[in-house]
């Protein structure tokens, strides 16, 4: 029999909490989360001190895969061209992903709750406009294109209409084109 190292428990941890707070939103409880991982409630405790913690760890989990897809578009532009950060999270901000959708949807009524996520949004913020405005694009440009899709996510995390995946890959491509 082989035992689990720290880390995969961890992982199944984060798994197995990301999948109640998606299925059953904020109503969740320890023991379903150790339950669901196959983890003694003790091991849960023992990587995570309290369900804030641990809800947290799958926001800063979430984070970290974004910025890991982004850093694999910027891996595909050639370096030295201005506009390179902006296509890569054009492109990154386009890919559909529902998980991150629906994980925000349930924190947002909470964000109060946890104040180390709410620093934590800002200092990304900061981040972003950071890393748009030093791509050697104009700086209106380079924070329109940002902003466009900031304002993309907020829409569609806001559930207010629909865009079609025809006009979204059209919005898409025009805004790759601002980049160069």
């Amino acid at each position: 029999m082989t035992s689990k190292s720290p880390e995969q428990t961890r992982e199944k941890l984060l798994d197995a909490a990301l999948s109640l707070i998606l299925e059953r939103g904020m109503d969740f409880t320890l023991e379903a989360v150790s339950n669901a991982a196959g983890v003694s409630k003790g091991g849960l405790l023992h990587h995570f001190a309290s369900k804030q913690k641990l809800i947290l760890e799958v926001v800063l989990r979430q984070y970290g895969r974004f910025y890991l897809t982004l850093e694999g578009e910027l891996a595909q532009e050639p370096p030295g061209q201005p506009g390179r950060w902006t296509r890569a999270y054009v492109r990154t901000s386009f890919l559909p992903n529902e998980t991150d959708l629906r994980l925000s949807r349930v924190l947002s009524g909470r964000i109060s709750d946890f104040p180390e996520l709410s620093s934590l949004l800002e200092k990304d913020c900061r981040r972003l406009e950071a890393c748009s405005l030093e791509d050697g694009l104009p700086p209106a440009r380079a924070t329109l294109i940002r902003l466009a899709c900031d304002g993309l996510w907020g829409f569609e995390f806001s559930q207010l209409s629909n865009i079609s995946l025809e006009l979204r890959e059209e919005m898409r491509l025009e805004l790759l084109e601002l980049t160069r």
